[in-house]
């Protein structure tokens, strides 16, 4: 069951967690930052064989309520709890983790900058930023 959950930081920390096995089973170096002030959530060397590290913004896909589409919220909170756009130099990817198929989606800031709030993954539109797995984890 993918109900988007908004009890805190549930999802999202969820996403977070499994994006570190993501990391390690490709092989991809990965940091937390010390502080929850930053807005990316990782920073990481190895995606797109980047040899120079990465910001990463982590998001949790969700069935929207009364509708069998899979969408991603791609805003920040910000003040009073409102949602507002992320800005240009936040991060430079965003890992999408789609829980009900167990599926990554690692998408440049590039290409989601002029989205004002939500993206689809039911249509395909985003299936070529999908994330290969290995077949085994990478060796370190």
């Amino acid at each position: 069951n993918m109900k988007k959950k908004n009890k805190g930081r549930t999802s999202g920390g969820y996403a977070q967690i499994v994006f570190h096995q993501l990391c390690w089973h490709m092989g991809w170096e990965c940091s937390v930052p010390t502080f929850e002030t930053y807005p990316y959530d990782f920073v990481v060397r190895g995606i797109e064989k980047e040899t120079k590290f990465k910001t990463v913004q982590v998001k949790q896909a969700y069935t929207a309520k009364g509708s069998s589409r899979i969408r991603v919220d791609i805003r920040k909170k910000g003040k009073q709890g409102r949602k507002r756009a992320y800005e240009k130099g936040d991060f430079d990817y965003a890992a999408v983790y789609r829980p009900d198929n167990d599926e990554w989606y690692v998408i440049p800031w590039s290409k989601i900058r002029n989205i004002k709030s939500e993206i689809g993954l039911t249509l395909g539109k985003w299936d070529g930023y999908k994330i290969k797995k290995r077949t085994s984890p990478a060796k370190v």
